[in-house]
């Protein structure tokens, strides 16, 4: 029973779900956020300039989803009160995920090279930021 007791005071002292939810929802949302503006400038830029290369694109592709989800997990982790790479990993996942499944339903894309390299880059860079995220003293929302 001491123990049981002790187990829950640690769990609910530790980590507050409704506060990492909240974090790694307003980080996604700030994240796609910033995931469509920078998607809309670099349209407009190819557009402008018709430099219209398919390596060139991914590249760039690839660079924007590491910034967003690097945007991702800083947010998530400035709000939420767990361990900075904990919110990076599980932000970065969750980005990769949505932005995956929103390719995979709007243009029925496949797998490939590009995509993992993404999945790796959102992967790492969602980390990083967590954990720069999680260092900095003050909190954005409380």
């Amino acid at each position: 029973m001491i123990f049981g007791g002790v187990f829950l005071k640690s769990i609910t002292l530790g980590f507050n779900k409704f506060k990492y939810i909240k974090g790694l929802v307003i980080g996604l949302i700030v994240g796609e956020l910033t995931l469509i503006v920078l998607l809309s400038l670099v349209a407009i830029v190819m557009s402008n300039t018709g430099i219209l290369n398919s390596t060139v694109l991914n590249i760039l592709l690839t660079i924007i989803c590491g910034v967003c989800a690097f945007v991702t997990g800083f947010i998530c982790s400035k709000i939420s009160p767990i361990k900075g790479y904990i919110n990076g990993i599980s932000s970065g996942f969750i980005f990769f995920l949505i932005i995956f499944s929103a390719g995979m339903i709007s243009i029925d894309s496949n797998f490939t090279v590009f995509t993992f390299l993404k999945f790796i880059v959102s992967f790492l860079f969602g980390t990083i930021g967590g954990i720069l995220g999680v260092s900095k003293k003050e909190k954005l929302i409380k």
